[in-house]
């Protein structure tokens, strides 16, 4: 009887379709055109941002309306930039704009601006190859210290940054 559940879930799996997976619907109240532009933008951030974003380092992401900013650090900062729009999306129309402990301060704010920001890269690391992930993450985590330390993005009138 295992075995046969076990078969059945890989069959499932490898005879999904990805490439006709449905587009989400948005709920009741929510305006259809806003709701798809908010869609398109999430799914093109990965052909808008040159490839440079693809390598570790320390990123900003820029409120065009009102210059506040993030400062944030990751190993492919692309992936992580998509993931905070992701995010804000999320917040946006899963939960109605509700409050929720579980999305960050920066992917409300992002949300709640219509999705004006504007990403940069603030300083590319190029590490030792024989350095771990561990040891990686380690290096850009004092990085983003400095550079959130430095720009002073902690204060909430500067910047959306929690930690110092």
């Amino acid at each position: 009887m295992l075995r046969k559940i076990a078969t059945t879930q890989s069959n499932t799996i490898r005879n999904f379709n990805w490439f006709k997976f449905p587009t989400p619907k948005p709920r009741i109240g929510v305006d259809r055109n806003a709701f798809d532009k908010h869609v398109n933008l999430c799914m093109t951030i990965d052909t808008q941002l040159p490839p440079t974003f693809s390598a570790p380092g320390i990123y900003k992401l820029k409120n065009n309306k009102n210059g506040m900013f993030y400062i944030g650090m990751s190993l492919n900062m692309k992936k992580r930039i998509k993931s905070h729009f992701m995010d804000a999306f999320r917040y946006r129309y899963d939960n109605m704009g509700k409050p929720n402990t579980d999305f960050s301060l920066v992917s409300q704010a992002i949300a709640e601006q219509d999705f004006d920001f504007n990403p940069e890269i603030v300083e590319t690391m190029y590490p030792p190859k024989d350095l771990t992930i561990k040891q990686k993450k380690e290096l850009l985590r004092q990085l983003e210290k400095e550079w959130i330390a430095k720009l002073e993005s902690y204060k909430r009138e500067i910047g959306y940054n929690v930690v110092r």
